[in-house]
């Protein structure tokens, strides 16, 4: 049994409506794009930082990369975080994942059974921080952002 769930895009809407401070009723336009320019709109910090290597072609990385990628850059979080995940292959299935931190590597597998491909590819993917209060995106154009409330 996995301890993850998962959640609709409604609920992950719902979330990011409190996060911004608004009520915007578009709330599912889950790009990377339209999340940063909403968060812009909305005075959230928004950092843009370049990913070394990050390419088209690149079927090697695991879960430590994208820990690497997405947090450790920052300093550490409590492995119990919990945050929303969201994929272009979840966006597809209309719903995203709500798991914490110390479960990743039993979701990336879980991940890549279920959409039968590598669990970290040069592709889009969001995680909502829920207690921390911030969006994490790796970026298919190899640039990670961070949203943060000013």
């Amino acid at each position: 049994m996995h301890t993850f769930k998962n959640v609709s895009l409604d609920t992950i809407g719902n979330w990011l409506n409190h996060f911004l401070g608004n009520s915007d009723t578009n709330s599912l336009l889950l790009s990377p794009d339209a999340l940063m320019k909403r968060a812009g709109d909305n005075g959230c910090k928004v950092t843009v930082a370049p990913i070394d290597n990050f390419e088209f072609g690149i079927m090697e990385w695991g879960v430590e990369e994208f820990k690497s990628i997405t947090w450790d850059s920052d300093g550490s979080f409590d492995q119990n975080s919990t945050f929303f995940f969201i994929s272009d292959e979840t966006i597809r299935n209309k719903e995203g994942f709500e798991l914490s931190l110390n479960k990743l590597e039993q979701f990336a597998d879980y991940f890549e059974d279920i959409f039968n491909m590598e669990f970290f590819q040069p592709s889009d993917y969001i995680i909502c921080m829920k207690a921390e209060m911030q969006i994490r995106i790796v970026h298919h154009e190899g640039v990670r952002i961070v949203i943060e409330r000013s």
